[in-house]
């Protein structure tokens, strides 16, 4: 996989601002899916 093409994009200051905020959310909700994931199966590999 190849380093992304990035083009200058069209929208605004204000567009960005909300994909960025957009983005932290969506990788919130990822990385807390993973932890409940890990807390269900964790408790099977304790010693």
């Amino acid at each position: 996989m190849g380093m992304p093409i990035i083009t200058p994009g069209t929208g605004t200051r204000e567009q960005a601002l909300t994909d960025i905020i957009e983005s932290i959310a969506l990788q919130e909700a990822a990385l807390a899916h993973i932890k409940a994931v890990f807390g269900e199966t964790a408790p099977e590999y304790t010693l």
